[in-house]
């Protein structure tokens, strides 16, 4: 059950209620012959808001559209998507730095009713998704100048954990982009055998 604080509760209770919406999105970084992990925080408020946690969210970002899972009675293994305007292509440059797997947080910031400021306490702000990266996807209509649209597909929260998805790599690819000493692919490398593992909740 969600617990909304006093300021959530007396805000939602309004009769027009005026909010914004803020993303973290995390990516790799490589440099010195390494790889780091760095964040981008958008947000669609009109000029950049800096929480009391100290992260900063860049305003009039081109999100275009943020939808959840569609619920049904079986389980759902819709994804939660992000859309963007990405006329620059910034996004495929995030994407080839290995975005799939990397986490992703959206949050709503409600604006107080009678300032119409909004509330950066970062205790206040309603979380509606946590995840991690599905996978991404570029949309290009040639019959508008610059109309490149950018998809972020996030797990679902109640996706079906039976379900499977071919997944390609290399030894030298989880070692250099993944994890410097994993080993899930050592047996591959040096030949057949027969392997066991545990897979799924313990």
């Amino acid at each position: 059950m969600i617990s909304l604080t006093t300021f959530q509760s007396n805000t939602l209770s309004k009769q027009n209620v005026e909010a914004f919406y803020i993303i973290e999105i995390e990516y790799k970084t490589y440099s010195d012959n390494s790889w780091a992990t760095s964040h981008k925080r958008l947000s669609t408020f009109n000029k950049d808001v800096t929480l009391t946690n100290g992260k900063t969210y860049t305003g009039n970002s081109p999100i275009i559209e943020l939808q959840p899972p569609r619920i049904s009675s079986e389980v759902d293994r819709e994804q939660y998507t992000i859309t963007f305007a990405d006329p620059n292509y910034e996004f495929g440059i995030l994407s080839e730095n290995n975005l799939v797997g990397m986490s992703v947080e959206a949050g709503i910031i409600l604006l107080d009713y009678d300032t119409k400021l909004p509330n950066l306490n970062s205790q206040e702000v309603l979380l509606v998704y946590k995840g991690r990266i599905d996978f991404s996807s570029f949309s290009i209509d040639t019959s508008e100048l610059g109309a490149v649209i950018y998809k972020l597909a996030c797990a679902s929260p109640v996706a079906n954990l039976d379900a499977v998805k071919p997944f390609y790599t290399s030894k030298s690819f989880m070692k250099e982009k993944i994890k410097s000493d994993d080993t899930s692919f050592d047996q591959v490398s040096q030949g057949t055998g027969t392997l066991r593992f545990k897979w799924g909740r313990v």
